[in-house]
């Protein structure tokens, strides 16, 4: 019997998905490297949890007002 690949709650992420494959087929030691291999936290506060330090001044082009105005103007 065919069951539909409908997601109970939303999708299982990939790497449950992955573990309990891997469980299912007895692969204890892999299923445990994939667990391992999961970052402690998540992958936003990795990146964006402290602010390094920017040179502002090389920031004029970007706040340029002309280029901010043709950006603004342009045709999507």
């Amino acid at each position: 019997m065919d069951v539909p690949n409908v997601p109970l709650f939303g999708q299982i992420p990939d790497v449950l998905e992955d573990v309990w494959v891997a469980m299912a087929l007895g692969e204890k030691e892999h299923a445990k490297k994939i667990i391992d291999a999961v970052p402690q936290s998540h992958p936003f506060e990795i990146r964006y949890a402290k602010v390094e330090k920017i040179d502002w001044e090389s920031c004029r082009k970007v706040l340029d007002q002309k280029e901010k105005q043709r950006i603004l103007r342009a045709t999507w």
